[in-house]
C-alpha cells in the first residue's frame, strides 16, 4: 500500500485531472488513488468488478458513483452499503448509481444447442475461495456429480469443465478424461468463456458470473445449491427457476435435453432472469450517451 501510494504520489506530480475513473475502488494502487481523491474532494467512479459475493469485496464503496450491472446489485450494494454507514455512523462515499450492463464478458446471443447435449461446468475452485467461503464440501460435491453425470447418463453426450486459473485439484478433472475419452473434456481458463458456450446446452456451476453471461447468451443455467450451502442474494433473479438442490441435478439435466418444449422453457427462464440481473441484458460499450451520463453532474 505505501508503494502504491508513493507512486501515485509522484505520478501527481505531472498529471492535472478533475475527476477519477477507477476500474475499481479496493486493490492496492485504486485504493490510494481514491483516498488522496476523497481528500482533495475530486469526484470518483468506479465499476462493478464481478458477483457481490462478499461485502468485504465491495464495501465501503469509496467513489461517488459505482457503475453496477443491473438493478439486482446495485439495489444491493446501496442497501449495504446504508447499513454499514448507519452502523458506523458516517454519511458514506457514494452518492449515484450508474446501470452499465455487462462490464466483465462479452454477451453474444446463442443459437440453442439442444441438439449437441453438452453439459458445461463453470469451476470456481482455488485455495482463496475453499478457504474464504469454506465451500470444500461443495468443490467435492461438484466432482461427484460429473462422474455420476459421465457414468449413468445415456442422455448428456459430453461433459465440458471450464477449469479456474487457479485451481490446484485439476488432476481430478484429468483422471476423469482419461476415464471418458471422448465424453468428457478439459477446457482452460485462458481461452474465451464465448468458446465454450458455443457448445453448450446447459451451463452449471455454484455462483460463478459466467454463468450469468451464459444467462444473458440464451442458454439455460443450473446454479448447484442447497440449504447449508453459500448463497448470494445478488443472484436472487435466478432463484426461482435456475437453482437447484444437487440430488435434482442430473434429473433436471436429463429433463431439458430429452424435451425440446422443456428446454425452451428453460432458455426462456435464462433470458428472462439475465435481463433483471444485466441492465438491458447487454455488453456495455462506453459509448455515446452512456458517458454523458457516466459523468453528468461530476464536473
Amino acid at each position: 500500500v505505501s508503494m502504491a501510494k508513493l507512486i501515485w504520489d509522484d505520478l501527481t506530480a505531472h498529471l492535472d485531472f478533475r475527476i477519477a475513473c477507477l476500474r475499481n475502488h479496493f486493490d492496492v494502487f485504486s485504493s490510494a488513488v481514491a483516498v488522496q481523491c476523497l481528500q482533495q474532494k475530486k469526484p470518483i467512479v468506479t465499476f462493478q468488478h464481478g458477483i457481490v459475493s462478499t461485502k468485504g469485496g465491495f464495501l465501503p464503496i469509496v467513489a461517488s458513483r459505482q457503475v453496477c450491472f443491473g438493478k439486482s446489485s446495485s439495489l444491493l450494494l446501496q442497501r449495504s452499503e446504508r447499513e454499514l454507514n448507519e452502523s458506523a455512523g458516517r454519511s458514506g462515499y457514494c452518492k449515484t448509481f450508474v446501470l452499465g450492463g455487462s462490464l466483465v464478458d462479452e454477451i453474444q446471443p446463442r443459437h440453442q444447442n439442444f441438439e449437441e447435449a453438452t453439459v458445461l461446468l463453470i469451476d470456481q475452485e482455488n485455495l482463496w475461495a475453499k478457504n474464504f467461503y469454506g465451500i470444500e464440501h461443495e468443490f467435492e460435491c461438484m466432482a461427484l456429480l460429473m462422474e455420476d453425470i459421465l457414468r449413468t447418463s445415456s442422455i448428456v453426450k459430453s461433459v465440458v469443465v471450464r477449469l479456474h486459473p487457479d485451481n490446484q485439484k485439476a488432476n481430478r478433472w484429468y483422471r476423469l478424461k482419461d476415464a471418458y475419452p471422448g465424453k468428457f473434456d478439459i477446457s482452460l481458463a485462458g481461452l474465451s468463456l464465448q468458446n465454450d458456450l458455443k457448445r453448450a446446452a446447459v451451463v452449471i456451476g455454484l455462483f460463478s458470473g459466467a454463468m450469468v453471461s451464459a444467462a444473458a447468451s440464451g442458454i439455460p443455467v443450473l446454479f448447484v445449491w442447497q440449504p447449508g450451502w453459500y448463497y448470494t442474494p445478488d443472484l436472487g433473479c435466478f432463484f426461482q427457476d435456475s437453482f437447484i438442490p444437487p440430488t435434482l441435478l442430473l434429473e433436471r439435466i436429463e429433463q431439458m435435453l430429452l424435451n425440446r418444449d422443456c428446454y425452451q422453457e428453460a432458455c426462456a427462464a435464462a433470458i428472462k432472469a439475465s435481463g433483471h440481473y444485466y441492465f438491458r441484458r447487454q455488453t456495455q460499450t462506453f459509448e455515446g450517451d452512456f458517458i454523458s451520463e457516466l459523468f453528468s453532474a461530476l464536473v
